[in-house]
């Protein structure tokens, strides 16, 4: 659903989803990424391991954590982990994460 609704909003961008953190690392190390939106859970790596990985491969990407697990635990790690944001899915809804998108390629 969020990968669809990106493509609506950003149609002239180039949007990846994969459904693995593995995936995603391998995939950071080749090709340059400007904004990243991340999940915290997601099979084989986490989404504070892809966080770190990002960091150091494109440290000027932007980095968004979006996640049901809104727990300060998460939030704090997230921040310590590289993320620039950090957005509960139970606090905001769909269009807040474009928003976020759109006011940071502004």
């Amino acid at each position: 659903m969020i990968y669809d609704m990106l493509k609506r909003h950003f149609p002239s961008d180039h949007i990846i989803s994969y459904s693995n953190g593995e995936d995603a690392i391998e995939e950071i190390k080749k090709s340059p990424v400007d904004i990243a939106v991340i999940d915290i859970h997601l099979p084989g790596k986490n989404g504070m391991q892809i966080t770190q990985q990002l960091r150091i491969t494109w440290p000027d990407a932007i980095i968004i954590i979006y996640t049901n697990y809104d727990l300060p635990e998460y939030r704090d790690n997230s921040i310590k982990s590289g993320a620039d944001y950090f957005l509960s899915k139970e606090s905001h809804i769909p269009y807040d994460l474009v928003q976020l998108i759109k006011s940071t390629i502004a």
